[in-house]
């Protein structure tokens, strides 16, 4: 599932109906989960998490319903807010070159996207 999350859908598949349902009870009040589902049958796509312990909003992505732990195989990227909070940033589940600086190359993250 995580390889094909991370390819566009085919023209001829046509529109994708997802839901997003957030999870804000209990002990989430403060760091929410949310799922992202398929609209027509309600299968699991992704789940992802606010992390504590962040000036700045911080979500981990995970392909495993529950799992949200960045050195597990689940872990596909983080959503990072900008220093504005009004541009996002995805990264890969590469390391953050910056914090360690005995990294290898093939291990850095990369920036995949923004909104």
């Amino acid at each position: 599932m995580p390889k094909l999350l991370q390819k566009p859908i085919p023209k001829e598949a046509g529109t994708l109906r997802l839901t997003i349902m957030r999870n804000n009870s209990g002990f989430n009040r403060l760091y929410p989960k949310y799922s992202l589902l398929l609209a027509d049958s309600g299968e699991f796509i992704l789940n992802a998490k606010r992390r504590a312990g962040n000036k700045l909003s911080n979500y981990l992505i995970s392909s495993k319903e529950g799992e949200f732990e960045r050195k597990k195989e689940s872990f596909m990227a983080k959503l990072r807010a900008c220093t504005s909070k009004s541009m996002y940033t995805i990264y890969d589940s590469g390391e953050n070159f910056q914090k360690n600086v005995n990294i290898s190359r093939n291990n850095i993250r990369n920036e995949l996207g923004w909104v």
